[in-house]
């Protein structure tokens, strides 16, 4: 019975962080229209990350374009919706944290630039600027030009997967 309740807390936490979070890989184009960005792994035949234009009436949705980056895990974009940012899931001297700006109008992503995470498997970013951790790479951003600067990195004994800071500064 006690592991029922443990794992029905655990599920409410994740539902009540997900539902706060404003920040998903997703940039409105128009009343009917989104674009999806979807981050791939690169070993195969895929080359990165793709744009997809959804329309959110038939449910349709097309390719728009692509850029070359390796094993875009995990995206996010940034609030004004200007700038996407993707960890390269590679090995421990070539994970990165990737910056790119996104162009609503030419439908396209440009990269600005990339850091070294200093971890062989990076698996989430966040833009969100209250995030005080140990365990994570932590960059600033430039809110001009969306570049990232690496400001430390804390290896950790645990590997954390995923967070989400709620608007009162709660990490869940």
């Amino acid at each position: 019975m006690r592991k029922i309740f443990t794992i029905l807390f655990i599920l409410l936490c994740a539902l009540a962080c997900s539902s706060r979070n404003k920040m998903t890989p997703v940039a409105k184009n128009g009343e009917n229209e989104l674009y999806l960005l979807v981050g791939t792994y690169t070993s195969g035949s895929s080359k990165g990350i793709y744009v997809y234009r959804f329309d959110t009436e038939s449910g349709t949705s097309e390719y728009v374009s692509e850029i070359k980056v390796s094993n875009p895990s995990y995206l996010t974009i940034s609030s004004d919706e200007r700038f996407v940012y993707a960890v390269g899931e590679n090995g421990i001297n070539e994970a990165a944290a990737n910056a790119f700006s996104f162009d609503k109008k030419t439908r396209t992503l440009k990269f600005i630039n990339a850091q070294l995470t200093k971890g062989a498997g990076p698996c989430y970013i966040n833009t969100d600027n209250r995030l005080k951790s140990d365990g994570i790479a932590i960059f600033s951003i430039n809110e001009a030009d969306g570049v990232l600067k690496s400001i430390g990195y804390q290896p950790t004994d645990a590997h954390p997967r995923n967070f989400i800071i709620t608007p009162n500064g709660n990490i869940c």
